[in-house]
């Protein structure tokens, strides 16, 4: 069975794409039961590619919770159910490599930290912590001393890391976790992928993804592997915006050109500036613009 019959059996009322203006192309829409029931509006869309629920208002959605509002099955069949949903995806097997391990002197950003965010851009530096859980560390890590660790989630759960450093002077710009303090190697994933909707902007490292907000995922570096390219296929519409040097867009035209055969759209920004990081403010409106 797949969601559309499941739909039909329980009288959950659809709309597919083409059908209505809040659905697009690899997603089927109902009525959300927690912004807007029975409104008509469509606002709450399953992914076809992902399996999973994301509304235009409360974002991404429990999938069992939501199942068991729309359909009033208990969770035990609704569980059963998922285990028999066929639905065209593109599978992405992340391979466990052992438990995480956190470095230590973490804690709350110091002013280090905080001078070296504002000297970026980032002046809200609390929206920074509330959304992306970045944290300081402290001297405590002469290692790591003073850089920004930098969690990385998959399905909101942490499995890896990297840190930034806050002198633009030490030649170790990042510093990520080595393999046996890895659950799963960063290059799986994308970063900040529990974050993205229906639209999704691929860039390079952390703070690019950070200027543009939510929705924006870092392939972690110039290089992407096949199980993000994956990840990435599952949005309906995709924007490539690496950095603007000829290397950084023989990669971008590689990326588009490997995403040509997957449905959906994707385009290919070439900023002003080097990269989002540094982009003036009308241009990060306009990528902003772009996820809405």
């Amino acid at each position: 069975m797949d969601i559309k019959a499941l739909f039909r059996e329980r009288d959950v009322e659809f709309r597919e794409y083409g059908d209505h203006h809040h659905v697009t192309i690899g997603w089927t829409n109902v009525d959300c039961p927690r912004c807007s029931p029975n409104s008509g509006k469509f606002r709450l869309g399953w992914n076809l590619k992902g399996n999973y629920f994301s509304c235009w208002s409360c974002g991404r959605l429990p999938t069992v919770g939501i199942l068991m509002e729309l359909t009033h099955l208990p969770a035990k069949a609704i569980k059963s159910l998922i285990e028999d949903l066929h639905v065209d995806r593109y599978q992405v097997e992340l391979r466990p490599l052992g438990n995480l391990q956190l470095p230590d002197g973490l804690g709350l950003l110091r002013r280090t930290h905080i001078e070296y965010l504002r000297s970026r851009g980032f002046q809200n530096t609390d929206e920074l912590v509330d959304t992306w859980k970045i944290q300081g560390i402290s001297h405590r890590n002469p290692k790591l001393a003073w850089r920004i660790f930098i969690p990385i989630y998959a399905d909101g759960e942490m499995i890896s890391w990297t840190t930034r450093a806050t002198s633009e002077l030490n030649p170790l710009r990042y510093s990520t976790a080595k393999a046996e303090q890895e659950k799963i190697n960063l290059k799986q994933v994308l970063y900040g992928g529990d974050l993205v909707n229906h639209t999704v902007i691929v860039v390079e490292g952390p703070l690019d993804a950070w200027k543009i907000g939510p929705g924006a995922v870092a392939i972690m570096g110039l290089q992407y592997t096949r199980s993000q390219l994956l990840q990435i296929a599952r949005y309906p519409n995709r924007f490539v915006c690496l950095d603007s040097e000829p290397e950084a867009q023989k990669v971008a035209l590689k990326l588009c050109n490997d995403l040509v055969v997957f449905g959906g759209t994707t385009t290919n920004i070439v900023l002003d500036g080097n990269d989002p990081g540094s982009a003036n403010d009308e241009e990060l409106c306009q990528l902003k613009g772009l996820l809405k």
